[in-house]
């Protein structure tokens, strides 16, 4: 039996923890062998986590449930939440895999510009948060800025910076957190929308279209 059927008969039975053993299918059984791994079958422990609108199921090797009761891996796992959002924004907004060229230099190059370039703007942002924190009119909502808009619009001015020193620098970093601000939405709490599985195949770069940050 799959992971997939395993899950799901999990879920049905309404149970809250179970313990499970995966035996490995043929294909599986090949890549062990090719990767100097062993294909015993492996138990594992399933714990079930509703969550609002859906019930997810947690699959753990910590069996001990005295030590590691269920209910301590729904933090855990909406922790999380903030890893995955960091990696979509690193694919979709700042296109991460969308590279200049094929060697490895600027493979590391541009991946390595990418990264200091996102840092770069989430420390604005940050700035840029408190700016609207501390400007907030006790009749309004709580803002936040587009990180989106702020990723798209500082490919203007990520190389500035660099150039400058001293007074000049903060000030010129001051004009951005201003303009970031500037690319605000509202906090509305509790505001949930349904994940969209998208029918789309996987997005892919072009070399004759090369990009920069």
């Amino acid at each position: 039996m799959d992971r997939d059927n395993l899950a799901r008969d999990f879920v049905e039975s309404a149970q809250q923890k179970a313990f499970v053993t995966y035996t490995p299918n043929r294909p599986s059984r090949h890549q062990c062998d090719e990767m100097n791994l062993s294909d015993e079958p492996i138990t594992l422990r399933l714990i079930r986590a509703d969550l609002p609108g859906e019930t997810e199921v947690l699959i753990t090797n910590l069996m001990d449930t005295k030590h590691y009761p269920a209910q301590e891996f729904k933090r855990p796992y909406h922790l999380r939440w903030s890893v995955e959002e960091f990696y979509k924004r690193l694919k979709h907004h700042q296109e991460v895999e969308n590279i200049s060229g094929k060697s490895v230099l600027i493979v590391l190059q541009d991946f390595h510009a990418k990264i200091l370039a996102g840092n770069h703007t989430s420390a604005l942002v940050v700035s840029g948060h408190r700016y609207l924190e501390k400007n907030l009119s006790n009749n309004k909502m709580a803002e936040q800025i587009n990180l989106a808009q702020a990723f798209a619009k500082m490919k203007q001015y990520q190389v500035t910076p660099w150039k400058l020193t001293g007074t000049p620098l903060s000030h010129y970093l001051n004009e951005l957190v201003m303009l970031l601000a500037q690319f605000k939405v509202r906090i509305l709490p509790d505001r949930k929308f349904p994940g969209k599985v998208s029918k789309f195949k996987r997005r892919r770069y072009w070399m004759h279209y090369k990009c920069t940050l």
